[in-house]
């Protein structure tokens, strides 16, 4: 998940090394954690830059970890939570296949005030019948 500028020069000496640019270059992370290995439910969470939103990478990342999940890792399901007021995040589960599954009242306090946890999941056959369909579309 990087983005290089075509004109940038990756050049290394004494004033920047490798690990240099991967710091300044540095554009989110994702997790999955399995709760329970026997029910193989991955917790997904991912965090983009600010200074990397609106490039596709949130949309690329979610894709490809819940690829990863399924047919790697044999999961059943993917769950996530997202706040709500962050429709963009909900838009980018939803295009990966993610099906709103519920709202968790005043879960977190931010900034002053109460906000709402958004619940999304997807299931493994859910994924299996996407890809399929996407596929026949092509």
């Amino acid at each position: 998940m990087r983005k290089w500028d075509e004109w940038e020069v990756k050049k290394e000496d004494a004033e920047k090394k490798q690990e240099d640019w991967d710091r300044e270059l540095f554009a989110g992370y994702s997790t999955v954690h399995l709760k329970n290995p026997k029910t193989r439910d991955g917790l997904f969470g991912i965090a983009i830059a600010t200074a990397w939103w609106r490039n596709g990478f949130a949309t690329e990342l979610t894709q490809w970890v819940v690829q990863h999940c399924f047919e790697q890792l044999a999961l059943h399901r993917i769950s996530l939570g997202y706040f709500a007021f962050n429709p963009a995040a909900k838009r980018v589960y939803e295009k990966c296949g993610f099906v709103h599954e519920g709202v968790t009242r005043q879960a977190y306090w931010v900034d002053g005030g109460w906000i709402d946890e958004g619940n999304m999941g997807i299931l493994e056959e859910e994924y299996w019948a996407r890809k399929k369909q996407l596929a026949n579309e092509q």
